[in-house]
């Protein structure tokens, strides 16, 4: 639990992140596991906008906000949001 004046953070299990290419296609869903990992594969160099559902209602949410695949390999990214709670 979180408690005002005192940093926290916690897994984000159960949301959505949502990889968009800027090329226009659809975006690539996952849902974050309980323990925060996520797996997705993105099929198309370039650079992805990178989307939380359900948005924060407060904070600056995700960070950072865009990926960039230069390979095709795997990568270890990882994702803040920020809710707002301080």
């Amino acid at each position: 639990m979180c408690r005002k004046g005192t940093p926290c953070s916690a897994p984000a299990s159960g949301l959505q992140l949502s990889f968009t290419p800027r090329d226009g296609c659809a975006a690539t869903t996952t849902v974050v596991a309980k323990d925060g990992s996520y797996g997705v594969v993105l099929h198309q160099l370039g650079v992805y906008a990178v989307s939380v559902s359900p948005q924060p209602s407060a904070g600056r949410g995700i960070e950072p906000a865009t990926v960039r695949v230069i390979g095709l390999r795997h990568y270890k990214r990882n994702f803040r949001i920020d809710t707002g709670i301080r």
